[in-house]
């Protein structure tokens, strides 16, 4: 392994970091804890380390719920584009099986498998931001109280005057909001920068796994069609058992991976393929090959040779040459390549003459 293909850690963290927030926010919590030790020192003895010890616990609570909080407001719903690698897809004639179509976006919602974190998430942010608003008047009070309790531990006496218990409680006060806002922006900045993170790497794992399972059902397809193998078979020479068996496979992919493009790309090459075995032509099979095309155009909006078969399979079914063009037309411009092909495939014959094509083919 090349050492040039590994980041060092520091290198991964300041990507995922940028501004370094989170060791900043550590930092400050270390000097949170100082100013806590600098407050017992008043205290001198065995006193001071009982009420350092509580001043921590205490500043500990505070940073824990506020990182409950932080993490809730923080866990990401969805990551609205996934790059999944798609594998090449037969073409039979229209493009070249050896080529890789580039990576892909899809708007889709990378955690619909297990979205009960996503949720519960959403429900509780809800909630707290309602109930907070309700009562908004009633939290001073609250937190009032909370900061009295917890300065009876921060003084060192039993009748201590007016000025020890003010002090204590506006320490108390501090420490509550300083290390609850400081475990806030941890538990947010963790889940957004970390979680995030692990959900798309999760998925991404899940997707790669999918479409290599899926590519399994392809090749057992062309094991008996040969179709988009370096072999290159006329169509016309396959028997129509092997294309049955080929189809089998390929449903039964479909059955589990209802949604990958080449599963949905092979159909359709063989589909197309069973069609034009067949004399007269069966429109049947190639309205079938037309609407897996169509369904692989969606998941991979980009990809050239499945906008050039689209265009071919509307061409054969007659289809407007203003519905066709558009899409040969962005298929050279993706890949211009194309063109060459386009002049010759005989499955455009029917754009012969118009004008339009003559000059996308001639420009």
């Amino acid at each position: 392994m090349s050492l040039t293909s590994v980041s060092p850690p520091d290198r991964k963290a300041e990507m995922l970091d940028p501004y370094r927030m989170l060791a900043k926010l550590q930092i400050l919590l270390a000097t949170g804890v100082f100013a806590i030790l600098l407050y017992t020192i008043q205290f001198g003895g065995r006193s001071s380390f009982a009420v350092f010890g509580i001043g921590v616990v205490g500043a500990g609570a505070s940073l824990a719920a506020g990182f409950l909080l932080g993490f809730i407001f923080g866990i990401p719903r969805a990551i609205a584009r996934s790059e999944i690698n798609v594998p090449p897809a037969s073409t039979v004639g229209h493009a070249d099986a050896s080529e890789r179509p580039e990576k892909r976006a899809l708007d889709t919602d990378k955690f619909k498998a297990n979205s009960n974190l996503v949720e519960i998430s959403d429900w509780l942010t809800k909630i707290f931001v309602g109930v907070g608003l309700v009562e908004l008047a009633k939290i001073p009070g609250k937190m009032k109280a909370l900061a009295s309790y917890f300065a009876a531990g921060l003084r060192n006496c039993s009748n201590c005057g007016e000025n020890y218990v003010r002090s204590s409680e506006v320490f108390a006060m501090v420490i509550i909001v300083f290390f609850g806002v400081c475990g806030f922006l941890l538990g947010y900045l963790w889940a957004r920068l970390y979680l995030q993170k692990a959900f798309d790497e999760l998925t991404n794992i899940k997707e790669e796994v999918s479409a290599a399972k899926a590519s399994i059902y392809v090749a057992l397809s062309r094991v008996f069609t040969g179709l988009g193998t370096w072999l290159h078979p006329d169509p016309k020479n396959i028997d129509m058992g092997s294309f049955e068996r080929a189809m089998e496979y390929l449903d039964r992919g479909l059955e589990q991976y209802p949604d990958d493009p080449e599963l949905h790309f092979e159909k359709a090459i063989m589909a197309k393929a069973m069609a034009t075995k067949k004399q007269p032509l069966d429109t049947g099979l190639l309205r079938q090959a037309l609407a897996h095309v169509q369904q692989t155009s969606l998941l991979k909006p980009k990809a050239p040779y499945v906008l050039f078969n689209l265009a071919c399979y509307q061409a054969l079914l007659n289809k407007d040459p203003k519905e066709i063009l558009p899409n040969l037309r962005e298929a050279i411009k993706l890949k211009p390549e194309l063109r060459e092909n386009a002049k010759t495939d005989p499955d455009l014959q029917s754009l012969h003459g118009v004008k339009e094509y003559e000059y996308l083919v001639n420009p």
